[in-house]
């Protein structure tokens, strides 16, 4: 299958869950191709939002580690309010908890779509309590 990413709204939870599939960043045009791609249908958007990363369906490879985490955090400055992601393959988790020890992009990844919702949700009632 050819690479593909999906953005897919929950109106009924105002979040956007994204989909990889055979998305690998194995070179620095594929973490700019996987950044600019990104970045254009958030723009769609029109506004910052939550979202659900699936991240089944991507693999960062070991040396992509450093410009996938600075690329995602970048997107997620100017682009999303929370993420909280789910799934993924070792080495792509890997490079979450990298990218979180080195203090530059959020680093839980969560067992299913339901734990990550669930969280979401759980932080969107304690923000609004104050």
């Amino acid at each position: 299958m050819a690479w593909k990413i999906v953005h897919l709204f929950d109106a009924e939870h105002d979040v956007v869950t994204i989909r990889f599939t055979d998305v690998v960043l194995a070179t620095p045009e594929d973490v700019e191709r996987w950044r600019s791609e990104s970045e254009a249908r958030y723009k769609q958007l029109h506004r910052r939002v939550d979202c659900l990363v699936d991240m089944a369906g991507l693999d960062v490879h070991p040396a992509m580690r450093q410009a996938w985490t600075l690329a995602r955090s970048y997107l997620a400055r100017h682009y999303m309010k929370r993420v909280y992601r789910y799934n993924g393959n070792a080495r792509t988790r890997t490079a979450v908890f990298t990218g979180s020890v080195l203090g530059q992009a959020g680093g839980e990844v969560y067992g299913s779509r339901e734990e990550a919702l669930a969280k979401l949700l759980e932080d969107r009632t304690k923000d609004a309590a104050g």
